[in-house]
């Protein structure tokens, strides 16, 4: 007998579609990785060149509709931290990448670090993915990732600055 997951009989609900990165959660291999890395590729060229306001506003969106699409998914549908679901994935590699320089090698960096935070979970991450369950708990460990991702990155771009110019 198949097993039916929830993405089977719901994907078509706009949350549900939200929850999983707009499709990217339905990659037949490591579907996290496959939407952190469409989102960084979408950055990159269609959202790197706004001005900071607009891009501030492109990662609340992420970050709150995608939140508020999990918390539907979650109570409405019965989803847990389905690996279909990647719009964690997204918001925390849209956290990555908006503090992260316009350096390809910085982009690179950024995704590297972030998927591997994310796949590894160090503490904090793993703390706060163990504690935190729902919503909250689906997207925090994932935003967590990318909040040290970008510290991550930052501190490697000012290094290389710091070694370029001495």
């Amino acid at each position: 007998m198949t097993e039916v997951r929830f993405t089977d009989r719901f994907w078509r609900k706009p949350a549900v579609f939200v929850s999983i990165g707009f499709g990217t959660g339905l990659f037949p291999r490591a579907p996290g990785t496959f939407a952190s890395l469409i989102l960084a590729v979408v950055w990159w060229f269609l959202v790197a060149n706004l001005q900071d306001t607009v891009q501030c506003v492109i990662l609340l969106l992420i970050l709150v509709g995608g939140f508020l699409a999990v918390r539907r998914s979650v109570n409405k549908h019965g989803a847990a931290d389905e690996r279909e679901i990647t719009i964690d994935e997204m918001a925390g590699q849209a956290l990555a990448l908006i503090f992260a320089p316009r350096e390809v090698w910085c982009y690179v960096l950024a995704f590297l670090v972030f998927r591997l935070f994310d796949i590894w979970k160090p503490f904090p991450i793993r703390y706060v993915d163990q504690e935190f369950k729902g919503a909250v708990g689906i997207m925090a460990d994932d935003i967590l990732a990318g909040l040290i991702a970008a510290f991550v990155t930052l501190m490697s771009y000012f290094l290389w600055l710091y070694l370029k110019v001495g």
